[in-house]
């Protein structure tokens, strides 16, 4: 289980292949992946999160899903 907040400003990086990591203030995080078509998938989607997150007006976050 992961429990890590994803900002605008997220630093990350996919370190090989198959291994993406990022960081925030408190840790280090990292996934390995058995795939490399899975670990871009993730880096997509990542990155799409990252996006929606850098195009909200201040303010607008919400903890809601």
């Amino acid at each position: 289980m992961l429990n890590a907040s994803v900002v605008a400003d997220i630093v990350y990086q996919k370190a090989t292949s198959k291994f993406v990591q990022w960081k925030d203030e408190e840790a280090v995080y990292g996934l390995n992946f058995n795939t490399d078509e899975e670990a871009d998938q993730f880096v997509e989607e990542f990155q799409g999160a990252i996006d929606v997150l850098a195009n909200l007006p201040e303010g607008k976050i919400s903890d809601s899903p």
